[in-house]
C-alpha cells in the first residue's frame, strides 16, 4: 500500500476522540485539519472541502463516509472502547449538558437533547428499579445514543432502528474500511501505528483531552447494573471483543516497515 498523506479518523463518542484528534492533528502543525464535521451534517457535507484538508474527523457514520466522502488518498482511522466504561462515559456526558443549566452551552444543544439531559439527571442510579425502568424505555433520542452505540457507528449499510447483537458482524465487517483500528485501552499503541504509516517521529506524550469518564461516580462494578444496561452495549462487546483479538494479533501493525525488513535479513542470513 501506497503511503497516505492525510488521515480521516471516525470518531466513535466518548472514545478518546479529543485526545486522537490533538494526538493526530500535530502531525499537520494543528493547520488544514477539520474536527466535528458532523455539524456539517444538516448541509450533506457541500460545505466541507475535504480535498483541501489534511485531516478531518467527525461523529459521521461508516455508511455516511463511504456514501458522501470521496477520501481514497486518506489514511482511515477509527478506535473503540471497552463497551461498558463507554456507555458510562457516555450516559456521564449526556448528564453533563444540562449541569448548568443557564449556560449557552445547554442552550446551544437541540431542545431534544436538553430535555433528555434534565431527565437523565433525574434519574436515582441507586435504585436500580427506576434504572431498569428508564433504560429499557427509552426514547428515540436516548436509542441513538446509547443502543450499541459503537456497532452503530461501524455498521456497513443502512443503519437499523434498534442494534442487535446479530448486527456486530456487520459492523466487523466494516472495520476492513480502515487501514488502522485501536482500542482506548491501547491508545499509544494506536498512535504509534498511525504515526508510523505517516513517517512521523512518535511522540513523546499522549494526549488525555475531554475526559469526564465516570465524574458522577456511577458503580462500574456493579454486577446488577452491567446486566440492566447488557442490551445496550452486548452488540458492541463482540466488536470490540473482535478488535483486541486483532490488535493482539498485530493486524493493524505496518507490513514491510524497515524494523520487519531487518528482522527478515538476519533470519534468511541466520
Amino acid at each position: 500500500m501506497a503511503n497516505k498523506r492525510k488521515i480521516f479518523f471516525l470518531h466513535i463518542p466518548k472514545a478518546a476522540g479529543s485526545s486522537v484528534n490533538k494526538m493526530l492533528s500535530k502531525g499537520f502543525n494543528g493547520s488544514r485539519v477539520a474536527f466535528h464535521v458532523e455539524k456539517e451534517r444538516s448541509t450533506k457535507y457541500t460545505n466541507l472541502k475535504i480535498s483541501e484538508l489534511d485531516m478531518f474527523s467527525g461523529h459521521v457514520t461508516l455508511s455516511e463516509v463511504k456514501r458522501l466522502f470521496p477520501i481514497d488518498d486518506f489514511l482511515r482511522v477509527t478506535v473503540v472502547r471497552d463497551p461498558f466504561l463507554q456507555l458510562i462515559s457516555h450516559i456521564n456526558w449526556i448528564k453533563h449538558i444540562s449541569e448548568d443549566q443557564e449556560s449557552a452551552f445547554f442552550y446551544n444543544h437541540p431542545e431534544l437533547v436538553r430535555e433528555f439531559s434534565l431527565k437523565l439527571r433525574a434519574l436515582n442510579f441507586d435504585n436500580l428499579s427506576e434504572v431498569e425502568s428508564f433504560f429499557h424505555n427509552l426514547p428515540d433520542i436516548g436509542k441513538n445514543s446509547f443502543n450499541n452505540c459503537q456497532t452503530r457507528y461501524l455498521y456497513d449499510g443502512k443503519v437499523p432502528r434498534i442494534i442487535l447483537e446479530s448486527d456486530a458482524q456487520i459492523a466487523i465487517k466494516g472495520l476492513a474500511f480502515f487501514d488502522v483500528v485501536g482500542t482506548v485501552e491501547k491508545i499509544d499503541e494506536f498512535v504509534k501505528q498511525v504515526y508510523t504509516r505517516m513517517n512521523w517521529d512518535f511522540p513523546v506524550n499522549i494526549v488525555n483531552a475531554n475526559a469526564l469518564n465516570n465524574r458522577y461516580n456511577l458503580d462500574v462494578n456493579s454486577p446488577q447494573l452491567k446486566e440492566i444496561l447488557l442490551p445496550l452495549y452486548s452488540a458492541d462487546k463482540i466488536v470490540y471483543d473482535h478488535v483486541v483479538q486483532k490488535e493482539q494479533e498485530g493486524a493493524w501493525k505496518k507490513k514491510g516497515s524497515l524494523f520487519s525488513d531487518i528482522i527478515k535479513y538476519f533470519r534468511i542470513r541466520g
